[in-house]
């Protein structure tokens, strides 16, 4: 009975902390009773824990695959704002991309992110993943020119590059980055309309060039006709 009574004691004085199937909990140590003062432990997904309150602080984080969606499109990205990122290629001319990085937690890094970074992924987003990830990216691509943009092995290449460092400068602070995939482009308004132009005359041009040759072919068929027509007149005349 008396076991029982301390039994009930201990948990009445005590805290209790759950994690989903996609989650890991972090405690901390607030006061150094017990334990060094910070001290943490992290805790598996899928479970109920207990701890003392007070001196123990309790977070959880998601392990699941995270989005940052960078775009213009205000009804699709992060923020209610134009979100897309900025480059300026080696010809001199801006160019706005939409980029979604898919990132995740490292579950053994969940302490050191909790403790130096944030405790929700709002902050983790925003603090961390957003201001390397936009710095990366845009020095990536600021190597290439306008032209190059447009051919597909290049772009790809420079993606590749970007997912690469990125992966690199976020992996010490227990971020893992599992693709980074560049969407739709824009150029400057003036740019594009020049872009619009130089294809519009290269369309009429090819049009115009089309034309030319449907004149030959149909003058040569003229002339076919004619000069069968006079072989054939040739032919009766002769009887």
């Amino acid at each position: 009975m008396r076991n029982v009574f301390f039994i009930c004691l201990a948990l009445s004085l005590s805290a209790c902390g759950a994690t989903s199937s996609t989650e890991v909990g972090v405690r901390t140590n607030l006061f150094g009773i017990f334990e060094a003062r910070g001290y943490q432990q992290i805790y598996e997904p899928g479970g109920v824990y207990f701890f003392l309150p007070l001196v123990n602080s309790w977070s959880t984080l998601p392990i699941s695959q995270q989005n940052l969606l960078m775009t213009a499109n205000l009804s699709e990205g992060d923020r209610p704002v134009p979100d897309d990122i900025t480059f300026k290629t080696r010809d001199g001319n801006n160019v706005y991309i939409d980029v979604n990085v898919m990132w995740r937690i490292n579950p053994k890094k969940a302490g050191e992110i909790v403790s130096k970074v944030g405790t929700s992924i709002d902050e983790i987003k925003e603090r961390l993943i957003r201001p390397i990830s936009r710095s990366v990216i845009r020095d990536a691509f600021n190597e290439i020119t306008n032209e190059e943009y447009y051919q597909v092995a290049i772009k790809n290449r420079m993606a590749a590059r970007a997912k690469e460092q990125l992966a690199a400068e976020l992996l010490p602070y227990g971020i893992f980055v599992d693709m980074l995939q560049v969407q739709q482009h824009r150029f400057d308004r003036e740019y594009q309309g020049a872009i619009n132009a130089q294809k519009q005359a290269e369309a009429d041009q090819q049009k115009l060039v089309e034309q030319q040759k449907n004149m030959v072919v149909q003058k040569q068929s003229e002339l076919e006709e004619k000069r069968a027509e006079w072989n054939r007149r040739l032919e009766e005349a002769r009887g």
